[in-house]
Parts: structure tokens; C-alpha cells; sequence
């Protein structure tokens, strides 16, 4: 997986030109590194030829006392079927996950257990996918603990969340980072991480800097710029 900037594609990033619909990404000239798509997004709207990070949209299903998209409840059966029909080899496909708002214990178990299954799954019916996992936790001392056990699950690409809110904490969210990164690293080589909803130019230079992805809205943002530091790796 490639660091670097991954535009997140909304359900609303296309224009409609002569009748027909035309993706915001075959109309800028500069593009970012790949695309984050949700499973909420439609297929025939995913960029072509670009890598993708593929989301089980754990934030559409968050105030949800169980996870469903379009009536369906979100496991690692459902998204790897999901994946195998929108993805193709190269993609990075993301572990069902659960945001730890409420339920705390429950959602704290589903992760687990859907992490156990989704490697297993993806391994067989994925081939040449890169499946990812999303660490989760209240304190840093668990997140760091969950990010091991993902690892020792046989993850190499992690997903760090949960920091947007706290977005202009720009020191308290690299001292978060740089901890887990620093001490899953430590528990063997090849480990890619992706940061989900940080792309300030402030945060990018770091990211950069660290060799790691990150994502961002793509409207009412300057993401395709060809002097923004986000795609500016000098």
C-alpha cells in the first residue's frame, strides 16, 4: 500500500455532463494517491485504475445498535462478499468494525471477532487483496494493546480512527500516532498504517514524513491543487 493522500469519494462527487455522470476524478488533473470508497457507495462509481481503499462504513452505521447497511447486518461474511464484488487485486479491503460510542463491551467484541474471521475469509476469498484492520480503544494503553493482537491475528495494515473530533489537537494526535505506530512496528517489519479523517497540510507533512496514508473528504477542500502540500512529498 502506497502512503500518501486517499480522497474519500461521496456518494454526491460526480458532475452531470451532456446527461451523463462523470466522477470528479476524470476531471482533475493532479490526483491523489488512490480513493477511499464505503461499501455505501455504489460500484459502478469506484475510480478505475487507481488503488482503493475499500470501507465497511462503520461511520454510517455508528448511532446503530447493530451494524446494517441497506437493511443487512455488517460482518465479515457480508463485507467480504461485498469486496469480492467491487474490488480488484492490488486493493486494500477493510476489516467490519464497530466505533466504540456506546455498548461499549459489545462492540468491543464484535471487533475482535470480526478481525478473527475477516483475515481468515479474505485470504480465501480475496486473493491478491490487502485486508486491513481498524485498532480501536478509550485509552492509548488499549488501543496499543488491540493493535497486538490484530498483528498477532496476522494483520500487516492498520486503520487508526477516532481523532477527527479532536482534529485541532494537533500534538495530543501525533503523540497518540507516532505511540501505536512506534510500538506495532516494533512487533515485526512490512507494517503499513492509515490514518482515517486527518489530511491538513499539518497533518500531511508528518504523514509524509512517517510514510504512512491518510484520507479526507474530497469537496470543499483543496485536495487537487497541484501546489498543496498534500500532494507535495518534497
Amino acid at each position: 500500500m502506497k502512503a500518501g493522500f486517499y480522497a474519500v469519494l461521496g456518494k454526491r462527487d460526480y458532475l452531470k455532463l451532456n446527461n451523463k455522470k462523470v466522477g470528479i476524478w476524470e476531471l482533475t488533473e493532479y490526483q491523489p494517491t488512490g480513493w477511499l470508497c464505503s461499501l455505501t457507495i455504489k460500484p459502478e462509481v469506484i475510480p478505475k485504475n487507481s488503488p482503493i481503499i475499500h470501507d465497511c462504513g462503520a461511520f454510517g452505521y455508528r448511532e446503530q445498535d447493530y451494524p446494517t447497511i441497506d437493511g443487512q447486518y455488517v460482518n465479515a461474511h457480508y463485507a467480504a462478499n461485498r469486496y469480492r464484488e467491487r474490488s480488484r487485486p492490488g486493493d486494500i479491503v477493510t476489516c467490519p468494525d464497530n466505533l466504540l460510542l456506546r455498548n461499549i463491551d459489545w462492540r468491543r467484541q464484535y471487533n475482535l471477532q470480526q478481525a478473527q474471521t475477516f483475515i481468515k475469509i479474505a485470504e480465501e476469498k480475496l486473493p491478491g487483496r490487502t485486508p486491513l484492520a481498524v485498532i480501536h480503544g478509550l485509552s492509548l494503553q488499549e488501543k496499543i494493546e488491540y493493535g497486538v493482537k490484530l498483528y498477532q491475528f496476522g494483520y500487516k495494515h492498520f486503520g487508526i480512527g477516532g481523532l477527527a473530533q479532536q482534529a485541532k489537537e494537533y500534538s495530543t494526535n501525533l503523540y497518540i500516532i507516532k505511540t501505536i505506530v512506534q510500538k506495532i512496528r516494533s512487533q515485526g517489519k512490512s507494517i503499513h498504517f492509515h490514518i482515517f479523517g486527518l489530511c491538513s497540510p499539518q497533518y500531511a507533512k508528518t504523514f509524509f514524513e512517517m510514510g504512512i496514508s491518510f484520507d479526507g473528504s474530497t469537496h470543499a477542500r483543496e485536495t487537487f491543487s497541484s501546489n498543496t502540500v498534500l500532494f507535495n512529498t518534497d
